[in-house]
């Protein structure tokens, strides 16, 4: 089950590194664009990290690149594709979607902790963040997605810790 957090709860080194390139790449904009993204700036994040395009009326997600760790754990790769045509079960579509919905109302980076089954059929925990991104630096139309298994020591909060 996920939970948001505040970008200090996280333990992630490399969510936050992510963070402040993100941020800094806005340059006084709301968002920057996925062509502002420096891979060389971010190499130790591009194997967790995903590029998600975000389609509204309804909400969709299409994967537009998926770093290897990520397809390594989720068992395949699944750049190109919709969310719901993934095979996963219709919980984790709902959460997934739940949490782009949150970015997309709040209009701000979102983070959070999440324990799921993964390819090797363990549950891990794992920090994660959504940061969006914009073509015209106002319109949300993609966002970065970065899974952090590496930061998964600590036991999941409880609701009354926020």
């Amino acid at each position: 089950m996920y939970q948001f957090l505040e970008r200090d709860q996280l333990q992630s080194i490399d969510i936050d590194r992510l963070f402040a390139h993100w941020d800094a790449l806005r340059r006084g904009r709301e968002f920057p664009s996925k062509g502002d993204i420096d891979p060389s700036a971010i190499v130790s994040c591009l194997p967790f990290m995903t590029i998600a395009e975000i389609h509204r009326e309804p909400l969709r997600i299409r994967y537009r690149l998926v770093g290897t760790e990520i397809v390594r754990l989720r068992g395949g790769d699944f750049t190109w594709k919709w969310l719901h045509e993934l095979g996963w079960n219709q919980e984790t579509v709902a959460e997934f979607l739940t949490q782009y919905d949150a970015m997309l109302r709040r209009r701000e980076p979102i983070f959070g902790v999440d324990d799921i089954l993964w390819i090797d059929g363990r549950p891990r925990l794992y920090e994660w963040a959504l940061l969006p991104l914009s073509d015209d630096g106002r319109t949300i139309t993609h966002c970065i997605v970065i899974e952090d298994l590496r930061a998964s020591g600590r036991p999941l909060r409880s609701d009354s810790d926020f």
